[in-house]
C-alpha cells in the first residue's frame, strides 16, 4: 500500500506542477559554459536547416535522453567547416516541486518564406503522460542576433521530424502521443497514475495541418501502430495525393497509407523494409526522386550501424543505390534537407554519451555509385562533440 500512496503523492505533486508546462518556455541566448557539449559529455541529434543566405543551424539535445534533456542550437557560415559554439538554448529550472522539465524532441525547418521554425516537445520529467509541442518562429535566421516569437503550443505530445508541404499547399507536421508505459521510464512511474486518463483515446500518431502558413494548427487524423514505440513518423506523398508514411515500432517499421490527404489510414502493417527500432529519414528531392536515409541494407536488420543514404523513382516502393555515410557502430538520428544547388546535407549523432553531433554531404550521383564520386561529397564532418571525442578518449 505505501507505493501506491507514494504513487499517488508524487502524481499530485505532477499535476499541481503540470499548469507551468503550458507557459512557453524561451529560447534563450547560450550562457552556461558548464553545459558545453566538451563538458556536459552527451549530444543526441535533432534536426538541421539550411537559411536563404546559406547558413546553417543545427539542434542537438543535451543532459540525457531523458528527464535532464535540454536543447541547443550553432551554426555554419562557412557551409558547415566549422561551426560556432551553441547560440541559443531552451532549458527550465525545476518545478516547485522538484520535477526535471525536459526538452526532448525537436526540428528545425526552413519554411518557404525563409523563416527559421524551431519544433520542440515540452514535459515534466520524460514523460509526463501529457507533454506537449510547441514552435517559435525566427523572421531573421541570416542575422547576427536572433529574434525568436514566444512559442505557441501545438497540441499535446511529441515532436521530431520535420513538417512537409502537401500538393494542396498545406503544411502537414507529424506528432505523436505516446503510451502510458513510457510514463515510467527515467525514473517516471506513473503509469498507473490518474495522470491525464482523458488522453489516452489520442495516443497514437496525430498529424497537425496549418492551412496558413503555420498561424494556426489543426489536427487532420491519427493512426495507431501495434507495438509501437516513439512513433517518430515519416511521410512520402505521391503525385495523386496518396500519402504513406512510417513509423518507428519495437519490431523495426511500420507503414499506413492514406487517401484523403491524411484524414483516414489504413491500419499499419510490417514494412518490407528491415531495420532496427531507431529513426529514419526521408525527403522529396527537386528531381522528384525520394530521399530514404536508414541503417544497413535494405532488406537486413542491422544494429545502428551502416547508416546509409537510398533512392527511389517510384515514390518509396523500390529503393536503389546506397551510399554508406558511417559505417560506424552506435549511429542514429539522422535529419536532413537538400539545398538550392542540390547538394544534400545530413545531420547525425553518434555515441551520445562521450560522443559527437557529425554532418554529411552528398549529391544524388554519389547515392547512385553507391561511393562518394563527386566533388560534394564530404562523410564524417564533426559538428560539436565531447570532450571524451576530442581528446580521442572515445
Amino acid at each position: 500500500m505505501k507505493v501506491n500512496n507514494d504513487l499517488k503523492i508524487k502524481a499530485a505533486k505532477v499535476m499541481e506542477d503540470s499548469h507551468l508546462l503550458l507557459v512557453p518556455p524561451l529560447i534563450r541566448k547560450f550562457n552556461d559554459p558548464e553545459l558545453l557539449p566538451e563538458r556536459n559529455d552527451f549530444t543526441m541529434s535533432a534536426g538541421i536547416a539550411m537559411t536563404p543566405k546559406g547558413r546553417i543551424w543545427v539542434l542537438w539535445f543535451g543532459g540525457e535522453d531523458g528527464q535532464k534533456a535540454f536543447m541547443m542550437m550553432a551554426s555554419s557560415d562557412d557551409d558547415g567547416q566549422t561551426w560556432s559554439k551553441p547560440k541559443y538554448i531552451i532549458k527550465e529550472p525545476l518545478t516547485p516541486n522538484g520535477f526535471h522539465r525536459s526538452i526532448l524532441g525537436g526540428n528545425l525547418w526552413t519554411d518557404p518564406q525563409g523563416r527559421l521554425w524551431c519544433f520542440f516537445a515540452y514535459s515534466i520529467g520524460f514523460c509526463d503522460g501529457r507533454q506537449g509541442v510547441w514552435a517559435s518562429v525566427c523572421e531573421n535566421p541570416d542575422s547576427d542576433e536572433l529574434a525568436w516569437s514566444i512559442p505557441k503550443r501545438l497540441c499535446n505530445g511529441f515532436v521530431l521530424n520535420k513538417p512537409i508541404i502537401l500538393r494542396g499547399g498545406e503544411w502537414l507536421l507529424p506528432t505523436t502521443l505516446w503510451d502510458r508505459y513510457l510514463m515510467g521510464f527515467c525514473g517516471g512511474d506513473l503509469k498507473e497514475s490518474d495522470l491525464f486518463h482523458d488522453l489516452d483515446q489520442w495516443r497514437m500518431s496525430n498529424f497537425m495541418v496549418s492551412i496558413d502558413n503555420g498561424a494556426n494548427w489543426e489536427r487532420r487524423g491519427g493512426v495507431y501502430a501495434d507495438k509501437r514505440l516513439f512513433d517518430e513518423p515519416v511521410f512520402i506523398e505521391k503525385p495523386d495525393g496518396e500519402l504513406r508514411c512510417i513509423i518507428r515500432t519495437h519490431y523495426g517499421l511500420a507503414e499506413t497509407r492514406s487517401y484523403d490527404s491524411g484524414f483516414n489510414w489504413s491500419k499499419p502493417e510490417p514494412s518490407k523494409l528491415q531495420h532496427c527500432s531507431a529513426r529514419i529519414f526521408t525527403l522529396r528531392l527537386k528531381s522528384g526522386k525520394v530521399l530514404l536515409v536508414k541503417h544497413g541494407p535494405l532488406f537486413q536488420k542491422t544494429e545502428r550501424t551502416q547508416l546509409t543514404a537510398y533512392l527511389s523513382d517510384d515514390e518509396g516502393e523500390t529503393w536503389y543505390g546506397g551510399i554508406v555515410l558511417d559505417e560506424r557502430n552506435n549511429v542514429s538520428y539522422p535529419d536532413g534537407f537538400q539545398a538550392p544547388d542540390g547538394r544534400i546535407y545530413l545531420n547525425y549523432d553518434r555515441k551520445r554519451i562521450d560522443g559527437e553531433i557529425l554532418l554529411a554531404v552528398f549529391n544524388e550521383e554519389d547515392v547512385v555509385s553507391g561511393n562518394p564520386i563527386s566533388k560534394a561529397c564530404r562523410l564524417k564532418i564533426p559538428m560539436q562533440r565531447t570532450e571524451a571525442i576530442m581528446k580521442g578518449k572515445a
